[in-house]
């Protein structure tokens, strides 16, 4: 059996697949509990292969030394390097992160004969683009709402820490109410100015594939949303495994 895993900055996500078909998936926070927890749900699988993806170094060391207690298992890592089902314009390449480069993955097997715009909002809200004809322009990478928030905090003499959630009214009429506003609209005004700037670079139609834990709140405020696939990177993952074959 196969297993995705997505490393996040926030959280650990894993799937098993059989073939393209996602099985079962776990979404772990990454705190103390998370290494236990992951060998527990892998015991319970014929695991053979594992596709590794990861934004968070040190995390990667510790994950990896559960995977190679299991001497059957191989591990693909995810990189620039692979076998891609798109050609990258991008400089440095080694920059691309792995998450960006399973999701760009996911989004191009599934929607192949159109031009793309993936969004994934999680702890940093990346836009990537990709045209028809297989080639990863790029995109921009900003802070979600969690790191503005923190920025916000650690930053002031004066202003609260805030639940982070979208307050009702076009105007925040407090100062929690202001920030809220500043913290969550800041991501959505930021999707919707980037979705218009795509705009000028892909001329034709393009899809919209949103993904990350955002994803509710995005779908609901931003109209150009056309598929929601909160595994998106996941079975990107999964697809660059079958692209990468284990040497014979």
């Amino acid at each position: 059996m196969q297993v995705a895993i997505d490393i996040g900055n926030t959280f650990l996500k894993a799937a098993c697949f059989e073939g393209n078909r996602l099985l079962r998936h776990i979404s772990l926070r990454a705190d103390a509990a998370l290494e236990c927890t992951l060998a527990t749900w892998l015991a319970k699988l014929s695991v053979t292969r594992v596709g590794l993806c990861s934004v968070v170094p040190d995390l990667t060391h510790r994950i990896c030394s559960i995977l190679t207690a299991h001497e059957s298992v191989s591990i693909l890592h995810i990189d620039h390097t692979l076998k891609l089902p798109f050609t990258i314009r991008y400089k440095p390449q080694r920059r691309l992160g792995a998450d960006r480069i399973a999701a760009a993955t996911g989004a191009r097997l599934l929607y192949s004969s159109q031009n793309v715009v993936v969004i994934d909002a999680g702890t940093a809200v990346t836009i990537d683009t990709l045209r028809a004809d297989g080639v990863f322009l790029g995109g921009s990478i900003a802070p979600g709402p969690e790191l503005l928030r923190a920025a916000l905090t650690s930053g002031t003499a004066s202003l609260p820490t805030v639940q982070l959630e979208l307050p009702d009214g076009e105007l925040g009429t407090s100062t929690v109410e202001a920030i809220q506003h500043g913290l969550m609209y800041g991501m959505l005004d930021h999707i919707n100015g980037a979705l218009s700037r795509m705009r000028l670079v892909l001329a034709d139609d393009f899809v919209v594939v949103l993904t990350g834990g955002w994803h509710k709140l995005v779908a609901t405020h931003v109209p150009d949303i056309d598929h929601v696939d909160q595994h998106l990177v996941l079975r990107g993952i999964c697809g660059l495994m079958v692209l990468n074959p284990p040497a014979a």
